[in-house]
């Protein structure tokens, strides 16, 4: 198996990348390092202990299709062919021979659940091996138009993965601030709730709860530097909530405010995007 990995700057410098949070981009990266030569990762869930990833970050790169589950529980790096282009003295085939005879290649070369072929007959499948995710898949194209502008608006949600659980937990923290009281948990009829819902299903609980956290920290969003003080309408709209999770509000003059977590993924980003630029070169 090559020891030298590359990850392709249209994926890991998109903006559609770039909006996941970072632990889901770290998680990501050390999936691209640890894949075979076809791309496959055969123990995600343990690799996911070992660099301190979340559940949350593996079903964002899920949802996000960076990469692709199979019943087995493999995974596969569906850009895995944009990223990496290998010899063939130094390629070494994956061993997964039935998940991958489930994949095609699409135009540009990332992964794609095989076509039927013309007779009906599913191509590269063998009998009695499902396809990764038929249903799903057919189901975002059907609504695709619809949650596409859901997304825009920033109301996307999904309570399969946003849990009740998950709201009470964002809004206890949030009362915890002391800056705004909240009367009642934010239903998800209101505008409110449906972002709430949104941020928690696009960037997982975890980091909506470092979110608040973040603003706990802040002096500018906690209204001690100015007039202005942040909201709870204001905290869960997708652009401000982004440049929450990004560090726009940060106290530039106090750097040691930075989490712990913070501090070891962007360390993790750092060290990962470096090592993918020297592949490059």
């Amino acid at each position: 198996m090559a020891e030298k990995r590359m990850f392709a700057k249209t994926i890991v410098l998109s903006d559609a990348f770039l909006d996941m949070p970072m632990s889901a981009r770290c998680l990501y990266f050390t999936f691209g390092m640890l894949a075979d030569d076809d791309g496959f990762v055969s123990s995600p869930k343990g690799i996911m202990r070992q660099c301190g990833a979340s559940n949350d970050d593996l079903n964002i790169l899920l949802a996000k299709r960076y990469i692709l589950a199979f019943d087995s529980g493999i995974i596969v790096i569906k850009h895995w062919r944009i990223n990496n282009y290998l010899r063939q003295d130094r390629y070494t085939p994956t061993s997964y021979v039935e998940e991958k005879e489930t994949l095609t290649l699409d135009a540009k070369g990332a992964y794609i659940e095989a076509a039927q072929s013309e007779s009906g007959i599913p191509v590269g499948i063998p009998p009695g091996i499902p396809r990764i995710d038929k249903d799903r898949e057919e189901k975002n194209r059907e609504g695709q138009d619809r949650l596409d502008q859901e997304r825009e608006e920033g109301t996307l949600s999904d309570e399969s993965v946003c849990r009740p659980e998950d709201v009470r937990r964002v809004f206890d923290a949030w009362q915890s601030l002391g800056i705004q009281k909240l009367r009642k948990i934010p239903d998800s009829t209101t505008n409110a709730g449906k972002m709430l819902r949104a941020r928690i299903k696009d960037y997982g609980i975890g980091s909506v709860l470092e979110a608040v956290e973040i603003v706990r920290a802040s002096d500018f969003l906690m209204g001690k530097v100015k007039d202005f003080q942040i909201t709870f309408d204001w905290f869960v709209r997708p652009n401000n909530f982004l440049n929450i999770v990004n560090g726009k509000y940060d106290n530039r003059d106090k750097p040691e405010q930075q989490t712990r977590q913070g501090r070891e993924m962007q360390s993790k980003y750092d060290m990962i995007k470096k090592w993918s630029e020297a592949d490059e070169s």
